[in-house]
C-alpha cells in the first residue's frame, strides 16, 4: 500500500473509530445519565457515580492495560490473531479486580447490600470482558466490527435504561448494555478458536507490569475526582462536578478514538525523527490548537451543563473555565502520550505516573479542604498542566534524538 492508499485508510479507520467511541458516549452521557440523575437525586446520582468511577478505574488499569499490552506485543510475537496466549491471564485478571472492587466498595461506601454486590460484579465481570476481546480487532484494524459491536452495546443501555426505570437499579443499565455487547463480539472474536501462539512470557510480564503500575495510577487520576471528593466533600458535590465536566465526554469523543486508532498505526511503525524546525513547529501548533479548544469549549461546556443538569447549572457554572482547561490539557497530553508509548521506553509510563498522582493528590486534596470544589478544579487544572509538560519535553527528545538514543534505557 503507497502512501496515499495508507493515509486513506488512516483517516477512514480514525473515522470509523470516531463514530464508534462516540455512540456510546453520546448515549450513557447525554441520554442515560441525566436520566439516571433526575431518577436518584443529588446524593444518590453520586453515589453512582462515585461506584462507576470504582468500576471503570479497575477495568482501565488491569483490563484494558492487559489488552493494550498484548496490542503493542502483536508485532514482536509475531501473531496477530492470537487471543487464547493471553485469556487464563486475563481471566485472572477479571477475577483479581473484582474482588478488589467489591473489598473497595465495601470500605468507602459500606451501605451495599448482598443484591448491590452481586449487580456489581456481574456488570464488572461483563464491562471487562467487552474490553478485553474488542483489543482483537484493534489488532486487525478491523475498526468496521468495533462499531458494530458498539452499536450493539448502545441497543443494549436503551433496554438496559428502561429496565433500570422499572427496578430502580442503575447496575441493569451496564449488565444489560455490555451483555448484549458481549454476546455480539464473542461470536465475531471466537476466542475458542484462536491458535494458541508461543509469546515471550517474561517479556510479556514485564511490559504489563510497567504499564499496569502507570495505568493504575493514570486511572486514579482520571476517576480519583469522584474517589476523592465523595469522603471529603460528599455526593453531591460529586454530581456537581460531574456536570460541569460533561465537555470532557465531547473532547474524549474526538481524542481518544484517534488515540486507539493512532497506536495501532504506529505499532507497525519502527523509527520517530523529525528536524529541529519540524519539531519546533509541532510543539507552536500544539500550544495553539489547546487555547484554541479551550476557547471553544467554555460556551459549549456552559450549554451543555444547563441542558442536561439544569438542578446543578448555577453550581458548575463557575467551575466550567477550570475544570475545560484541565480537561483539554489531559486530552492533549494523552495525544502526545501516544507517541511516547510506543517509541519511548515502557518504564518512563510509570515515573511519569507517579509524579501525576503525587501532584495531584497533594495538590487536589490541600486545595478542596482549602477552597472546596473550585480548590479541587485548580489543583486538578495545575496537575495536567506538569503532565502536559513532562510529555511535551519526552516528545521532543524522541522526535530529535529517535527510539535508539533511548533503547539503553529501557
Amino acid at each position: 500500500m503507497g502512501k496515499l492508499g495508507a493515509l486513506k485508510a488512516f483517516f477512514a479507520d480514525s473515522v470509523l473509530s470516531l463514530v464508534a467511541y462516540a455512540l456510546p458516549v453520546c448515549a450513557l452521557y447525554f441520554f442515560i445519565q441525566p436520566g439516571i440523575a433526575g431518577k436518584l437525586g443529588g446524593e444518590g446520582y453520586g453515589v453512582s457515580l462515585t461506584f462507576l468511577a470504582l468500576m471503570q478505574f479497575f477495568d482501565t488499569a488491569l483490563v484494558s492495560t492487559l489488552a493494550s499490552t498484548r496490542l503493542l506485543r502483536s508485532r514482536e510475537d509475531g501473531s496477530e490473531t492470537d487471543a487464547r496466549a493471553f485469556l487464563a491471564v486475563a481471566l485472572l485478571v477479571v477475577c483479581c479486580a473484582s474482588i478488589a472492587l467489591l473489598c473497595v466498595v465495601q470500605y468507602l461506601l459500606g451501605i451495599f447490600t448482598v443484591v448491590d454486590f452481586g449487580l456489581t460484579s456481574f456488570a464488572f465481570v461483563l464491562m471487562s470482558i467487552f474490553d478485553y476481546f474488542v483489543i482483537e480487532f484493534r489488532v486487525l484494524i478491523n475498526y468496521r466490527r468495533i462499531l458494530a459491536c458498539n452499536v450493539a452495546l448502545v441497543f443494549g443501555y436503551a433496554i438496559g435504561f428502561l429496565t433500570f426505570f422499572y427496578f430502580g437499579k442503575w447496575e441493569l443499565v451496564f449488565i444489560v448494555g455490555y451483555g448484549v455487547g458481549d454476546v455480539l463480539l464473542l461470536c465475531l472474536v471466537k476466542p475458542w478458536r484462536s491458535p494458541v501462539g508461543n509469546p515471550d512470557r517474561k517479556a510479556i510480564s514485564r511490559q504489563y507490569g510497567n504499564y499496569v503500575g502507570a495505568n493504575a495510577v493514570t486511572a486514579l487520576v482520571s476517576y480519583g475526582d469522584r474517589l476523592i471528593l465523595f469522603p471529603l466533600l460528599g455526593p453531591f458535590e460529586v454530581s456537581v462536578y460531574s456536570s460541569a465536566s460533561v465537555a470532557s465526554k465531547v473532547i474524549g469523543m474526538i481524542t481518544t478514538p484517534m488515540n486507539n486508532v493512532l497506536l495501532s498505526y504506529l505499532v507497525k511503525k519502527d523509527q520517530l525523527r523529525a528536524r529541529a524546525k519540524t519539531v519546533a513547529a509541532v510543539m507552536g501548533i500544539l500550544i495553539f490548537a489547546i487555547a484554541v479548544t479551550v476557547v471553544c469549549f467554555i460556551p459549549i461546556s456552559t450549554f451543555l451543563s444547563g441542558f442536561l443538569y439544569p438542578q446543578w447549572a448555577s453550581e458548575a457554572k463557575v467551575l466550567i473555565p477550570v475544570i475545560v482547561l484541565a480537561v483539554v490539557l489531559s486530552s492533549y497530553s494523552n495525544v502526545v502520550n501516544t507517541f511516547v508509548l510506543r517509541y519511548g521506553e515502557s518504564s518512563f509510563q510509570l515515573r511519569l505516573s507517579v509524579v501525576r498522582l503525587a501532584v495531584f493528590a497533594v495538590l487536589c486534596i490541600a486545595l478542596a479542604l482549602k477552597f472546596g470544589l473550585m480548590g479541587f478544579c485548580v489543583g486538578f487544572a495545575i496537575t495536567e498542566l506538569v503532565r502536559f509538560g513532562i510529555l511535551a519535553w519526552k516528545l521532543v527528545r524522541l522526535l530529535l534524538f529517535g527510539q535508539s538514543a533511548l533503547a539503553e534505557c529501557r
